[in-house]
């Protein structure tokens, strides 16, 4: 399994560019530093696509919005642990921790 079929089955949309840009951050982030994520992550993408920081950020946090809704159960069964009762939904830092360390327990990528 790799991180798109992931991200598919947790419900993403992959004409989203919130999809596009969590999934090349994602497969960076496999191979590099990329926490904190203003200064590491978010600086890549945005040196790549020429979009600010605080654009690409709102896209993937809205991009897990959706997604969650799409697929709720799936969330639940990878994220239960770690979703914020009040929230209902893993922030992007939290969503990223967590599918680095899946994909590093099972070598994907």
């Amino acid at each position: 399994m790799n991180i798109r079929t992931i991200l598919l089955e947790l419900g993403f949309m992959p004409r989203g560019f919130g999809y596009k840009y969590l999934l090349d951050l994602l497969h960076y982030g496999l191979h590099n530093r990329i926490f904190p994520l203003n200064h590491y992550g978010y600086k890549y993408l945005s040196e790549t696509y020429g979009k600010n920081i605080d654009t690409i950020d709102k896209c993937i946090q809205n991009a897990i919005s959706s997604a969650i809704l799409r697929s709720t159960e799936a969330f639940y069964n990878l994220f239960s642990y770690s979703i914020d009762a009040n929230r209902g939904k893993p922030t992007n830092k939290q969503f990223i921790a967590h599918i680095l360390m899946y994909a590093a327990d099972t070598s994907i990528g």
